[in-house]
């Protein structure tokens, strides 16, 4: 929102300064700049299941999406891989982010959790930078994805406690994260 005109009308006959006008004008402005960009930073999308996925073999499948997942334009996100991760065998999961669907864009990579057997849960939690420089907001299906290096592996969670998540999170002007994937 911007503020163009006086904040207070002057009674017939009186004058004022116009740089007072402009300097409150500018000061009224850049408060709900900072308003507005404090409203983006708290807000995340997420994909979430307190159950654990399927057991995924070795082409990569997606297990969480993000569906109709924003990125506006001119802003960088952090993406979040939190759960845990086990195998049919020792082995590793790879985990990796999609643009629509695993036969879409690569958009990220988690690189590789290495796995225990099954009921042993590894730690699989990794974050990625993205950012949109392109001047319109994208809408798409933010999609993560796995699979096995061997045999199978299962993104592990459970009732109430222990969900599996993809979070996306505003993280200010893409501007200030150069090394972020740029989503087009």
């Amino acid at each position: 929102m911007t503020v163009t005109f006086p904040i207070i009308a002057l009674a017939d006959g009186e004058t004022a300064d116009p740089q007072w006008f402009a300097d409150i004008t500018e000061a009224v402005n850049d408060h709900q700049d900072a308003v507005d960009e404090l409203g983006q930073l708290t807000t995340s999308q997420t994909a979430y299941s307190f159950s654990p996925s399927s057991s995924v073999g070795t082409t990569a499948t997606a297990i969480l999406t993000i569906t109709s997942c924003v990125l506006k334009a001119g802003r960088a996100y952090s993406v979040e891989n939190i759960g845990g991760v086990y195998g049919s065998t020792a082995n590793e999961a790879d985990f990796q982010l999609w643009k629509t669907s695993t036969s879409g864009t690569q958009l990220g990579a988690f690189y590789r959790t290495p796995c225990s057997t099954i009921g042993i849960q590894r730690n699989c939690y990794g974050k990625v930078y993205m950012r949109r420089t392109t001047p319109s907001d994208l809408t798409f299906n933010l999609v993560l994805a796995v699979a096995a290096s061997t045999g199978t592996v299962v993104h592990d969670a459970g009732a109430t406690i222990r969900p599996r998540s993809l979070v996306v999170t505003d993280i200010g002007p893409a501007a200030n994260w150069p090394q972020a994937i740029d989503v087009t």
